[in-house]
């Protein structure tokens, strides 16, 4: 991939915890890279690294006890220029610039991102006072009132001086996508951004944010549990498994032929309109992150674990265009 397609390009990122009773590995060796005008989906069960991934990219893992241990996080500019995101102290003056700038995130519940005692449009109006050389009052106010149009919002000249608790749910996450986008960023980070949302309204959001995403040629990176929303708006997906990558490939040949057991665990037990096939549930749970098994994370859980699953951790196998981490693979590497 060539840098003038590539928005965000991670190598090997490792981000870890101290704790108590020892270091926790919550993203633990994880690669991957986005072009621009395309969406990566990143789907995992709660506690496979899937947020943490996201907060090292904008480098907000929580400190003291957060760390990236390793890796590297490659932004490209415009420009094709680039930086070493990990290089950065998380509280520079080069952060604050990309934060909101360059990448924005929208989270999963919109009112614990919103200040309940600020109006809707000062809170946009700030964000675009950070990063834009808007001067004038009065332009100010213009810009966050085409910013709330823009994302469908209805009478927005009267909405931009009402507060969150005035909003509906779909409406304050449209809000936070106005916020977000403010300030025309390359790189959109949605971290599970509509599972509060019923399913019409998350429907209604999924459309708005394509279409915003092709009218600002904007990249998105879009963090679910949710297969669904992955097949509506994903290029490409990524499954995370305890801090992992362990499958990824386009979205249409992750649907069509999973390779990883876990990523055909989680198609299974996903309820399919119209179907009258009976859900299979994964078995057991997430394992804990400091008391991983010897060698795959996944053995305890998995229908096809043989005895080399038991001692040694896989390694990535390519087969076709997909990467699967998985020792069902390795017979098939070696006739390729």
């Amino acid at each position: 991939m060539s840098s003038s397609n590539c928005v965000i390009d991670v190598k090997n990122l490792q981000t870890f915890f101290n704790t108590e009773n020892g270091v926790v590995k919550a993203v633990n060796g994880v690669s991957f890279s986005i072009e621009k005008g395309k969406t990566l989906g990143i789907v995992g069960e709660s506690g496979c690294g899937k947020s943490m991934t996201s907060m090292s990219l904008m480098n907000l893992v929580p400190r003291p006890k957060g760390f990236i241990a390793g890796g590297e996080i490659n932004y490209f500019y415009e420009d094709g220029s680039k930086i070493d995101i990990t290089e950065y102290d998380h509280d520079s003056e080069k952060m604050r610039k990309i934060r909101g700038n360059e990448m924005a995130m929208i989270f999963q519940e919109p009112m614990t991102s919103l200040n309940p005692v600020y109006t809707v449009g000062d809170q946009i109006i700030e964000a675009i006072k950070l990063h834009q050389n808007y001067k004038n009052k009065d332009e100010l106010r213009e810009r966050a009132v085409k910013m709330l149009k823009k994302v469908g919002i209805s009478a927005p000249e009267n909405r931009v001086d009402e507060y969150p608790h005035e909003f509906s749910g779909g409406m304050r996450q449209r809000a936070m996508i106005a916020m977000a986008l403010s300030c025309n960023p390359r790189l959109l980070i949605a971290d599970e951004p509509t599972t509060a949302l019923d399913v019409t309204v998350e429907a209604q959001i999924i459309n708005l944010m394509g279409e915003l995403q092709k009218d600002m040629d904007m990249s998105i990176m879009f963090i679910t549990h949710d297969l669904g929303v992955i097949g509506d708006i994903a290029d490409e997906v990524m499954v995370m498994y305890t801090g992992k990558v362990v499958e990824k490939s386009d979205t249409k040949s992750l649907f069509s032929n999973p390779k990883h057991p876990y990523t055909r665990g989680l198609l299974n037990s996903r309820p399919v309109i119209g179907s009258k096939k009976r859900l299979e549930p994964i078995e057991g749970s997430v394992p804990d992150l400091l008391h991983l098994p010897e060698g795959c994370d996944f053995y305890d859980r998995c229908p096809k674990a043989m005895e080399i699953c038991k001692n040694e951790d896989p390694p990535v196998f390519e087969v076709e265009d997909c990467k699967v981490k998985c020792w069902l693979y390795r017979e098939e590497e070696k006739a390729s």
